[in-house]
């Protein structure tokens, strides 16, 4: 009976090895992202009645560190990217110097390697800035979109670690 006992006890350690590695793998999210630290800059020039649409690979932007989840982050990871985008607005016919507009900012695509469904794209937060007032040929407004990851599950992981995320931004003005 004795022998049992060890016998079922070695089992069960060894379960619970599997299942603490299990949970360590799963803790970080690989997506890579290159640069020398979590912002990116950008320049946005906008004219009246238009939009203008930029893509940002987030692996190009922060550093050779990995994007992983809030409190996961070792050494070089990071647990956000902050995209700075200076964004101008020109005057033109429909707006002379001085027309007071109104800045948005909406992300239109997400993608985590090939995966563009929601069931993956789900763990990529991103935080848009708030609708922001810019004039015509004045100052420029920067507009910073923040990106964090979820936690996500283990088969998810396991189908988009190492992918790159690629995300979609919509810059444009609407005149006051």
């Amino acid at each position: 009976m004795l022998f049992k006992s060890k016998k079922f006890a070695v089992l069960g350690l060894a379960l619970a090895a599997v299942v603490a590695s299990a949970g360590i793998s799963l803790a970080y999210w690989a997506a890579s992202v290159s640069g020398n630290n979590n912002n990116a800059d950008g320049t946005v020039t906008i004219g009246a009645g238009h939009a203008v649409t930029t893509t940002v690979v987030v692996s190009d932007e922060a550093g050779t560190a990995s994007l992983v989840p809030a409190g996961r982050a070792v050494g070089a990871e990071v647990e956000s990217v902050t995209l700075d985008f200076v964004v101008e607005f020109n005057s033109t016919a429909e707006a002379a110097n001085g027309t007071l507009g109104h800045l948005t900012v909406t992300a239109t695509s997400v993608s985590v390697g090939t995966h563009t469904d929601d069931a993956i794209t789900a763990y990529v937060n991103i935080s848009l800035p708030a609708v922001a007032d810019i004039y015509a040929d004045g100052a420029t407004v920067t507009a910073s979109p923040v990106i964090t990851l979820s936690e996500p599950t283990l088969a998810d992981y396991a189908s988009v670690a190492g992918q790159t995320i690629t995300i979609t931004f919509n810059f444009a003005v609407a005149i006051a």
